[in-house]
């Protein structure tokens, strides 16, 4: 494997890495976090939340590398799905910069996060021809839809949750696959 393609992986990796251990680092620190009562972003809250630093710096952070990660590697490849994943990271910036303190900026930055960020793997795959990305879009939309007829019993911090986490697994899984098929093409 390239050591381009060391690059291109470790960053997309770092990126949701960082996001998440910014999440378990505040839920650790925040006895007052339920799963079944909070939104992620109430960690982020800036007067409410001792760990809105920890929480915000790290969706900055992994914003900013997603952002980059789309525009150095996916933006020669994509046609669509570079600026989808850009302005995902993008959003996820302005989560950490206009938390829940900013009350309807808040919700407009963290529904497009999240309408972006499931609407990355489908357009990869329409992009790449594969069919797993349409099944993971309506995989999201089941679990939204399920949170929001109350069928998904628990805070919104739930399918936040397992949408991010199954689409960080679905790009990741696609540069390890890439990087697979190059190294067996030397």
């Amino acid at each position: 494997m390239s050591m381009k393609k060391h690059v291109r992986i470790l960053l997309l990796s770092a990126a949701f890495a960082i996001a998440y251990s910014s999440i378990a680092v505040s839920i650790i620190f925040s006895p007052w976090f339920s799963w079944s009562r909070n939104a992620l972003s109430d960690l982020g809250h800036c007067i409410k939340s001792d760990v809105a630093v920890i929480f915000n710096f790290g969706l900055v952070m992994s914003g900013l590398m997603l952002a980059l990660y789309s525009t150095i590697y996916l933006r020669k490849e994509t046609k669509l799905t570079w600026i989808l994943l850009f302005l995902t990271g993008f959003m996820l910036q302005l989560i950490g910069v206009y938390d829940e303190i900013y009350g309807r900026i808040h919700v407009i930055v963290s529904t497009l996060f999240f309408i972006l960020l499931d609407l990355s793997p489908l357009a990869y795959s329409l992009e790449k021809k594969i069919k797993i990305g349409v099944l993971l879009f309506l995989f999201y939309l089941l679990i939204w839809i399920a949170y929001y007829v109350n069928m998904l019993k628990g805070g919104i911090a739930i399918p936040e949750f397992i949408t991010s986490f199954i689409a960080a697994v679905f790009l990741i899984s696609k540069e390890f696959q890439a990087a697979i098929r190059e190294r067996a093409a030397v």
